[in-house]
């Protein structure tokens, strides 16, 4: 499996920077650090996309962020 600073061809990744400390795009919770309700769960917050069909790691991050959100309700 190779990996890519902006994943492969199909898989592109990388243009929503995550960070902790604030100097990313979302922070490690996915929500935007600009806006209170705003959450994003694509691979665009993933620095490298493995060659590989990345649709697992995609679904456990979601299931990650449904349960963030939920936890505020």
């Amino acid at each position: 499996m190779g990996y890519g600073n902006e994943g492969t061809v199909h898989h592109a990744g990388g243009t929503l920077r995550m960070s902790g400390d604030g100097t990313g795009v979302v922070d490690t919770n996915l929500k935007f650090e600009n806006y209170d309700n705003l959450y994003c769960a694509d691979p665009s917050v993933w620095p490298f996309i493995p060659a590989a069909n990345p649709a697992l790691t995609l679904a456990a991050l979601s299931l990650r962020l449904a349960q963030t959100i939920k936890a505020k309700l």
